[in-house]
């Protein structure tokens, strides 16, 4: 996921780009954009996307899957709203329509899952995103944002299991959630690259970006321009509620 956050401070963004975007990786042929990560880990993916989005990235993280955990547990878990029942046949994983507290080991099951999505890879970073949004909510009502020695817990807890670039400190990672605090979980805007097709290479399902459109998004991005854009093209991703 991609995370934009103007100077302006009265907006965020959160773009997903499907793990399975088929992509130019510097110094690789064509692949998947998570072979870039398994090939050179955050440096090379961070290669990879910059290369894809003519943008510069100020910093990257990589969290795993307890640190994840850890965090939905510091918060004392997270409520997620679910549109409709889903029920995984591949694992026995199954949730009822309605509302759901979910723990850590609940929240990785619960964003990990795609077989059981008709979108598959795209519909599964829909899901990570409302959960990103039920995080933030939950961190705001409880004031976690705002209070000093919470807010220090919580990113001690993710910074155990995070790896970040050489420039990020624990002052940086307090920065940047205080501005999203400012922000608040109601002006984060969630979108999608636009896919044009799923299509297979070799014995790889692969999915086929739709250039012209990501070409769009990010001139919008880098104009200053992007919340006009993705509401325009009508990208936003709804996240309140999640089948």
């Amino acid at each position: 996921m991609l995370l934009h956050v103007p100077e302006s401070g009265r907006n965020a963004y959160v773009i997903s780009i499907p793990r399975d975007s088929y992509v130019p990786i510097p110094g690789h042929d064509d692949d998947k954009i998570s072979t870039a990560f398994a090939k050179g880990g955050p440096r090379l993916l961070m290669q990879t996307v910059e290369q894809l989005t003519d943008i510069r990235l100020d910093h990257v993280a990589v969290l795993d899957f307890s640190g994840f955990k850890r965090m939905t547990d510091v918060l004392g878990g997270v409520r997620v709203r679910v549109s409709e029942d889903i029920v995984d046949p591949s694992n026995g994983w199954s949730w009822s329509a309605g509302e759901h507290d979910m723990d850590g080991e609940e929240a990785l099951r619960f964003v990990r899952e795609r077989k059981g999505l008709p979108g598959g890879d795209v519909d599964r970073g829909r899901r990570q995103q409302a959960f990103i949004r039920a995080m933030a909510e939950k961190a705001t009502s409880e004031g976690v944002l705002e209070d000093p020695v919470r807010l220090d817990g919580f990113l001690r807890s993710a910074s155990e299991s995070m790896a970040v670039d050489d420039d990020v400190s624990m002052g940086t990672l307090r920065g940047l959630a205080q501005r999203l605090s400012e922000v608040g979980p109601e002006r984060i805007t969630f979108a999608s690259l636009p896919v044009a097709a799923t299509d297979w290479v070799g014995p790889q399902n692969v999915v086929r970006l739709d250039e012209n459109r990501v070409e769009e998004l990010f001139d919008a991005l880098r104009g200053g321009e992007l919340g006009d854009h993705l509401s325009e093209q009508e990208l936003e991703n709804d996240v309140d509620e999640v089948n």
